[in-house]
């Protein structure tokens, strides 16, 4: 599944995901089995939180710190780099839209207000997707132990797919807020650094939109960098 979601070009962005671990922790064990692979899953999670608010105060550095040219020379890097992965130009749409989101929460106003409702909006239709999938793959895997016919089988394997992308999204949006808040909020820092920081934030999640809406509509077809596209065409 790792291959799904940049394979190894967004850890610096979102990290390793831990819901694929987290969804098999009781395959198979016993209680106090499961309790001590959810706590190595914890920890892990908060390990990596730390690590990815430390790479996105770095990311913002420059910005933040004056050196406009050193940040946009930064990102083009960073975009070019990304969009070479699998599935980068829908993680580089997914992340962009976490970034801009809250850093219009920072500003606040009328734009941060409808932003917090966007973020909740975001979050719903992620989780109502992944429900939807999820009862798919259920059924679609009820269908495949009784038929044996190759279209079923695919149907399958599709559905899987699927509900992993959509688990999948749903971590990513909640950890990339997670970690711009703390980014935004880290205590001890003056206020026109974080302002400078949330204003480095939204051009790096624009940056990050625009180079992936400019890939979709240069596209003609999905190819084998859009995994999920590529492998079950009704991905979105």
């Amino acid at each position: 599944y790792r291959a799904m979601f940049g394979g190894g070009k967004f850890d610096d962005t979102f990290g390793e995901l831990t819901f694929f671990y987290t969804l098999f922790v009781a395959n198979g064990a016993t209680p106090d089995e499961q309790r001590k692979r959810q706590l190595e899953i914890t920890k892990k999670q908060e390990s990596q939180r730390r690590k990815l608010i430390n790479q996105l105060v770095v990311k913002l550095e420059p910005y933040a710190t004056g050196a406009v040219e050193a940040f946009e020379d930064m990102t083009a890097l960073s975009v070019a780099y990304k969009l070479e992965a699998p599935s980068g130009a829908a993680l580089l749409k997914l992340v962009g839209e976490s970034y801009v989101e809250v850093a219009q929460q920072y500003f606040g106003g009328f734009v941060g207000f409808f932003s917090s409702l966007s973020e909740k909006g975001t979050f719903a239709s992620h989780f109502f997707t992944a429900l939807s999938s999820t009862v798919k793959l259920h059924n679609a895997n009820q269908a495949s132990a009784i038929e044996q016919d190759p279209d079923t089988k695919l149907k399958a394997l599709s559905s899987s797919l699927d509900a992993i992308w959509s688990l999948g999204k749903i971590e990513i949006s909640r950890l990339l807020h997670d970690v711009c808040k703390a980014v935004l909020g880290e205590s001890g820092v003056i206020s026109s650094v974080l302002h400078a920081r949330a204003v480095g934030l939204c051009k790096l999640g624009q940056a990050y939109i625009e180079a992936s809406h400019h890939t979709l509509l240069l596209r003609t077809k999905p190819t084998e960098y859009d995994i999920p596209e590529y492998l079950a065409p009704k991905f979105k």
